[in-house]
């Protein structure tokens, strides 16, 4: 008697367990594999606390809207010539080195084209006759909390100077990744 609800008890914790960890299971399943999925076009998953290539592009982005939204560029548009611009390859400061700068700075010319605002010399001309060039820096800062907790800052700064290396403006923005305390198992 004691034996037959041993193995009852078992078998309820057995499909209990089963159904629980059947739910941790998202995505759309590719044919056997169940714990492949496909992620929709512009969603940003995450597997590790690094960022992706598209979080960069977008941090990229936003901080590119920051720079054309302020008022020292949108004067740009009382010129009777739009402004020629060298936009340099970012620098990767952050402890990725894995980061396809050049996607950052494609991001960033794409941006500034699309606005209409200024025109784009490439950084590899001869040519010195531009106006301004747009320095951008991607730098991250750590925290190491107990049991393996992680705080991590990932900034892009973009720098706008003048000819003579007169600094005009500066934008930035940031994104924070956090891992959570490793669980006991």
């Amino acid at each position: 008697m004691m034996y037959k609800k041993k193995n009852l008890l078992g078998c309820i914790l057995l499909l209990s367990s089963a159904f629980f960890l059947s739910g941790c299971v998202s995505g759309k399943s590719i044919g056997t594999q169940s714990n492949v999925g496909m992620v929709d076009d512009g969603e940003r998953v995450h597997l590790k606390d690094n960022l992706t290539t598209e979080d960069y592009i977008a941090l990229a982005s936003t901080v590119t809207e920051k720079m054309l939204s302020s008022s020292q560029v949108q004067s740009w548009a009382q010129r009777s010539r739009r402004p020629l611009l060298v936009i340099a390859t970012p620098q990767n400061t952050t402890h990725d080195a894995n980061i396809i700068t050049e996607d950052l700075q494609d991001e960033i010319i794409s941006k500034v084209l699309d606005s209409g605002v200024a025109r784009v010399i490439d950084e590899s001309s001869l040519s010195s006759s531009y106006d301004f060039i747009i320095k951008t820096t991607i730098t991250s800062t750590t925290q190491n909390g107990n049991g393996g907790s992680k705080l991590t800052y990932y900034t892009c700064k973009l720098q706008m100077f003048s000819l003579r290396g007169e600094r005009l403006g500066q934008w930035h923005d940031k994104i924070g990744m956090a891992t959570a305390k490793r669980g006991f198992f």
